[in-house]
C-alpha cells in the first residue's frame, strides 16, 4: 500500500473516531457541589456509590500513600434496567480544601447488574486513608443529554482484597 493511500485512510478513520479531550470539561465548583444526590430521569431514580482507595507504600507520594483509585456505581433505586439508556463517562473528586480533580472513567470489564452503570479511574490525587471527599459523575442518556450525580462524604480506604 502506498504511503499516500495509507495516510488518507488513517485520517479518515481518525475523523470517524471523534475527538475526546485529555480531561473532562471544567465545571464550576458551585454546580458540582450542588449536584443532586438522587436523580429522577422520568423512569429510573438513581443514586451514586463510590469505592475509593489508595495503596499505602513507603516508596510512594507524601505520607507514604499512592494516588487515588476508584470505582463508581450509579444504581437504579427502582430496579429499572439502565442498559442501554445510560452510561457514565467522567468523574470529579472534590477535596476538603475545595480543590477539584477530574478524569475520564473507564468502563468496568464485567457488568455488575442491569440496574447499574459503572466506571473506574486511577491516577487521582495523593491522599491519606480516612480522607473524605465528594464524588460527582456525569451520566449520558441515549439522546446525548448529560446529568450530574453526587455522593458526599465518601471515605478513602485501603485497596479491596481480591480473592482468586
Amino acid at each position: 500500500m502506498n504511503l499516500r493511500l495509507f495516510m488518507s485512510l488513517l485520517l479518515l478513520f481518525a475523523g470517524c473516531l471523534g475527538e475526546r479531550s485529555t480531561t473532562p470539561p471544567d465545571i464550576p465548583y458551585v454546580q458540582l457541589s450542588s449536584s443532586p444526590d438522587t436523580l429522577a430521569l422520568g423512569g429510573p431514580r438513581l443514586y451514586l456509590t463510590a469505592y475509593l482507595w489508595v495503596q499505602q507504600d513507603r516508596f510512594s507520594g507524601p505520607g507514604g500513600y499512592d494516588s487515588l483509585f476508584g470505582v463508581v456505581y450509579a444504581t437504579s433505586v427502582d430496579s429499572i434496567s439502565l442498559d442501554p439508556i445510560l452510561s457514565v463517562d467522567a468523574v470529579w473528586i472534590i477535596m476538603g480544601n475545595g480543590e477539584v480533580w477530574k478524569s475520564w472513567l473507564s468502563p468496568m470489564r464485567a457488568r455488575i447488574s442491569l440496574y447499574c452503570v459503572s466506571g473506574t479511574f486511577r491516577g487521582g490525587p495523593v491522599m491519606a486513608v480516612g480522607t473524605k471527599v465528594t464524588v460527582v459523575v456525569r451520566l449520558i442518556d441515549s439522546q446525548g443529554m448529560s446529568y450530574l450525580l453526587r455522593a458526599s462524604n465518601q471515605e478513602v480506604t485501603t485497596p479491596p482484597i481480591v480473592v482468586e
